[in-house]
């Protein structure tokens, strides 16, 4: 007898209707950024600005934070 694994893995599939798009946001504003994908493994989002600058969030425990990338898991 012999037992294996297989694990199926299935692409991202990334719901574009409901994600956002590009933006640009005056110094300060704010933007709500949002992405419906789901795959197996779960995807993993990152967002990033087109200049690399940092991108600060306001919503989290510490404060205002920086990050150079948001990761989003599902």
């Amino acid at each position: 007898m012999q037992t294996a694994w297989l694990e199926v893995v299935i692409p991202p599939d990334i719901n574009y209707e409901e994600t956002s798009g590009d933006m640009m946001v005056p110094e300060g504003g704010s933007a709500k950024l949002v992405c419906k994908a789901r795959g197996f493994p779960p995807p993993k989002i990152l967002w990033r600005r087109e200049d690399g600058g940092d991108l600060i969030s306001r919503g989290g425990p510490q404060g205002k934070t920086k990050e150079l990338v948001f990761i989003c898991t599902k």
